[in-house]
C-alpha cells in the first residue's frame, strides 16, 4: 500500500468483555468489517464505495503484512492499537466504537497527503502536517512532530531562505 496513514488508537470500555471482544476482532484480520459489516451481494465498486463512506478508508486491516496491525498493550478495560490504513483514517469505525460504548481517542498521520489529526469524543480534528497552525492536542507527542509552529525550523513545503 502506498500513502499509508498511521493510526494509534486508545479504546476504553467499562465492560472488560467488550474490550476482550475488540482484541479478538483486531486479531481476526477483519477488524473494520466486524464492527461495520459490508453488505452482501454488492459488486467490487459498490463495496469500495461503502468502505470509504462508512469506514473512512478503503481496506480492512491485514495483519499478515508485517507491522500493519499490532496490539501494543492491553489492560482489562483499556487497549492501545496501532495500525496502518490506505490514505485516510477509519473515522467511521471510531464513531461506531463510540456508539458501542467505547471511549475513543485516535491519532493519525499521513505525511504524503499532508494529513494529520485526532479523533476524540465524536469530533474529528484534522490539520495539515506541513503548516504553521497548531496541532490538535496530543498529536505532536504521539508522532514526535516537533517542527510544527516553529518558524525557525525548515519546512518541506517552502524553500530555505539564504543567509
Amino acid at each position: 500500500m502506498s500513502n499509508l496513514c498511521r493510526n494509534i488508537a486508545f479504546l476504553e470500555h467499562k465492560n472488560m468483555s467488550s474490550t476482550a471482544a475488540i482484541i479478538e476482532k483486531f486479531n481476526s484480520g477483519s477488524f473494520f468489517s466486524s464492527i461495520i459489516p459490508v453488505p452482501n451481494g454488492q459488486d467490487d465498486q459498490a463495496i469500495d464505495e461503502f468502505k470509504r463512506q462508512n469506514w473512512g478508508c478503503s481496506a480492512d486491516l491485514d495483519p499478515s503484512f508485517a507491522y500493519s496491525a499490532k496490539l501494543l498493550s492491553k489492560r482489562p478495560s483499556k487497549i492501545m492499537i496501532e495500525f496502518d490504513t490506505p490514505r485516510f483514517p477509519p473515522v467511521g469505525v471510531y464513531a461506531a466504537l463510540e456508539s458501542a460504548g467505547f471511549a475513543v481517542t485516535a491519532y493519525y498521520l499521513e505525511e504524503a497527503s499532508n494529513l494529520a489529526g485526532v479523533y476524540r469524543n465524536g469530533k474529528n480534528t484534522r490539520c495539515s502536517v506541513w503548516s504553521d497552525e497548531e496541532y490538535p492536542d496530543g498529536l505532536a507527542d504521539v508522532f514526535d512532530l516537533k517542527f510544527l509552529g516553529n518558524p525557525d525550523l525548515p519546512r518541506l513545503d517552502r524553500p530555505r531562505e539564504s543567509a
